[in-house]
């Protein structure tokens, strides 16, 4: 599938019926940088989206898919399975963020209760010291149980939108480009897991750190495991 042709089909068409980039987004409910990025080949829209992009531009899904112009239809059958999966896809999407939240909720809670402790000077103090390190080892666990279960789930989505794309065309290797921006997500994702992991480590067994290096220093690693988890649910 090369999503670099399925872009210029798509900016073929909205040329075609005189809309804006600025004017599609507002119809489609997206950002105007969105609709660039799909028309550049730097994303693919969802398959909702290009279900509705479909209907939009009164042409058939394979058009759009394949990056050339036909007179082809398809067939009712292909095209309830392709909502189905679509509508599969986002009720997935939800769920995901749902408990992708409640995760990053709790690993909050846990490092604001660690900061707090190192803040008031009671890090010395046995039970203090005790909440403390458990409440940094809540804030790193939370995080990376949130890692595990975005790409458990990121794959599912994938695979299932996958086997609707081999019924519209033969397989095909994804464009190199695509390959990248997949393979940076997993390494900013793993930069940031293996940060935290020596903060804890270092803080904990060889030496304990300044409250202001520690804290600079996880939130980098947020930072890094948020990027990614983010650059990789846009190539969902």
């Amino acid at each position: 599938m090369d999503i670099v042709k399925i872009g210029k089909v798509l900016q073929e068409l909205r040329k075609e019926k005189g809309l804006t980039q600025e004017q599609l987004a507002e119809q489609m409910g997206v950002t105007r940088r969105t609709v660039s990025r799909w028309e550049t080949g730097s994303n693919m829209p969802d398959l909702d989206i290009l279900m509705e992009l479909s209907d939009f531009y009164a042409v058939d899904l394979r058009e759009i898919l394949c990056g050339e112009r036909t007179r082809e239809h398809m067939d009712k059958e292909l095209r309830e399975t392709i909502l189905e999966v679509a509508d599969y896809s986002n009720d997935e999407k939800e769920r995901l963020l749902q408990r992708l939240h409640w995760l990053f909720i709790i690993g909050l809670l846990g490092f604001v209760a660690f900061l707090a402790i190192q803040l008031l000077n009671l890090g010395s103090i046995a039970p203090y010291e005790v909440m403390g390190d458990f409440g940094l080892g809540l804030a790193f666990g939370m995080t990376i149980i949130g890692v595990i279960f975005t790409q458990k789930h990121a794959a599912r989505i994938k695979k299932a939108k996958m086997r609707v794309l081999k019924k519209l065309q033969e397989k095909r290797h994804m464009t190199s480009e695509q390959s990248k921006r997949e393979n940076s997500a997993s390494k900013i994702t793993i930069l940031g897991v293996v940060l935290g992991a020596c903060v804890i480590l270092t803080d904990q067994c060889l030496y304990r750190l300044p409250l202001w290096l520690a804290a600079v220093l996880f939130i980098c690693a947020w930072v890094l495991i948020i990027s990614g988890l983010i650059i990789n649910r846009k190539n969902l």
